[in-house]
């Protein structure tokens, strides 16, 4: 990264003169991309949604999270920490019938293989699970206005094969699920526009 970027600059003649306009925007065009992709979360729906004149949110009534007995989603945490987040927006809490903006919250647990290079890792394949979190705002009666935020996370390793010769027998392992729940709230809702 540091040689392309040394690259560009010294091709748009800013490396022996002051800092221009036209030098800082070529730095920017090759750092931005990179910080932007940091966070994981992927965000779609209108793009000329915004929160700026909204003042109050309520869960939607087809929320999963109204009323779900799935024990092994942390449902209760989720929403309470999406409910500390909108209100530190300056959002708050009133009924659905009331509300600016609605929120409908979904969570997943997601099987996943991962295989890794035998030459250069004693783990050869992987099973996992990963969490999904889905958010979305949307303008109380016009769904078409919406903004939706999905962060996946890594929750646990669930069982692993190692090289060193032809076995493909697993290793199951059983440890706790790391939501890690205000960390994937905050980086989700830190991408509301």
């Amino acid at each position: 990264m540091r040689t392309v970027l040394a690259n560009l600059l010294l091709r748009q003649g800013c490396a022996r003169r002051p800092l221009t306009a036209k030098c800082i925007a070529a730095a920017a065009l090759l750092i931005l991309p990179s910080l932007t992709a940091c966070s994981g979360v992927r965000t779609s729906g209108n793009p000329d949604f915004s929160l700026g004149a909204a003042s109050t949110y309520a869960w939607s009534p087809t929320s999963p999270s109204e009323g779900s007995n799935d024990a092994e989603l942390p449902w209760d945490e989720f929403a309470s920490a999406i409910g500390d987040g909108l209100r530190a927006r300056g959002l708050e809490a009133v009924s659905a019938a009331e509300a600016d903006v609605l929120v409908l919250l979904d969570l997943a647990i997601q099987e996943r293989l991962k295989n890794n290079d035998p030459y250069f890792n004693l783990v050869v394949a992987e099973r996992y699970e990963e969490g999904l979190l889905t958010l979305e705002l949307q303008r109380r009666g016009k769904p078409e206005d919406n903004w939706i935020g999905e962060r996946r996370h890594r929750l646990r390793t669930t069982a692993e094969t190692f090289g060193g010769g032809l076995s493909t027998d697993w290793n199951k392992l059983d440890g706790p699920r790391d939501w890690r729940v205000a960390e994937l709230v905050e980086q989700t809702l830190s991408r509301l526009p």
